[in-house]
Formats: C-alpha cells, structure tokens, sequence
C-alpha cells in the first residue's frame, strides 16, 4: 500500500513539473505569450489528474480494513486497462470519430468515475466488515 502511495506522490510531481515547467526553469519554448510545455497535455495533466485522487483514495484504503483493499484491487484490475483504453482511442484534439471527446476530459471522466465507485466499494465493505 505504502509503495502505491509512493508512485502515486511521484507521479503527482512529475506531473507538475511536466504541466508547469517555468517554474522549474525547464521551459523548452518560448513564444509571444510565454513558455510553451511541450508535455502539458500529454503527460503532465493526466499524470496531476489521474494520480492526484487516487492519492487521497489510498490513503482511505490505508485506515480501512485488509479484506476492503483485496476488494477494491479486484475492481481496480478491471476498471484500470478499460480505462486506460478509453483515454487512449479519444482523440487529443476531439474529433467526429471520438464525438467530440477530447483525451483531456475523457482523464476525468474515468479518473472521476474511478473514484466515485471505488469510494462507494470501500464504503460499503467497511460498513458491512464492521457490521460482522
């Protein structure tokens, strides 16, 4: 648990140095309205809004009961590869194949659905573990 948790802080800080790199004095690029990342969209925000939630969600799996985690690992195995499916066949720019679905709000899309039912799976294995 301890070393999902570990990626997950990695992952936020790559993310924001990818997302905001001026401030790291790693700007590539330079144009008439400042410093341009090259990685902002590709990387960076994913990474800040994929692993940004999850960070906080494991940290509810850390206080919770061992049987809740086994749980929700089951569900995560499942809803991770289609989400990332999801995230990858959607189109940067929002296209007609994609609906007009950019890649950027398909990440929250998935991100918040993954949390919303992950949350309702730890809420109710621990309200019925304690139950027992």
């Amino acid at each position: 648990m301890l070393v999902l948790m570990g990626i997950m802080i990695l992952g936020i800080s790559i993310g924001y140095v990818l997302t905001y790199p001026q401030r790291f004095g790693m700007c590539a690029l330079y144009t008439v309205e400042g410093c341009v990342s090259l990685y902002a969209n590709t990387i960076g925000r994913p990474l800040l809004i994929g692993c940004t939630p999850l960070l906080g969600l494991l940290f509810f799996l850390f206080i919770s009961p061992n049987r809740v985690f086994y749980r929700w690992i089951l569900f995560s195995a499942a809803y991770v590869p289609v989400g990332l499916l999801l995230i990858l066949i959607s189109d940067p720019h929002g296209g007609i194949y994609s609906y007009n679905i950019d890649t950027e709000f398909m990440v929250w899309l998935v991100t918040g659905m993954f949390l919303i039912v992950s949350f309702g799976i730890i809420l109710f294995y621990t309200i019925t573990q304690k139950s027992r």
